[in-house]
């Protein structure tokens, strides 16, 4: 599994939506940008993190964010 997705395997059936979360600061570069905000049901539908098309000074630092259906509103 790829790293920032820990526990998904175990909550996957309590996750609606995964989403990629880029820092967005002076050294987040156009790949990162590009993908922040997608969404999808499971961390293999959006871009992978850390993001390997990444070039930013100090390496990816994407993370993926998980939203569970009982936080819907």
């Amino acid at each position: 599994m790829e790293s920032g997705s820990e526990g998904y395997e175990e909550l996957k059936d309590e996750i609606r939506d995964v989403q990629y979360s880029a820092i967005l600061d002076a050294d987040t570069c156009d790949s990162c940008t590009a993908a922040d905000g997608e969404a999808g049901t499971a961390p293999d539908s959006i871009t992978a993190v850390p993001n390997p098309q990444c070039t930013a000074r100090e390496g990816c630092r994407c993370v993926h964010v998980f939203v569970f259906a009982d936080e819907v509103r």
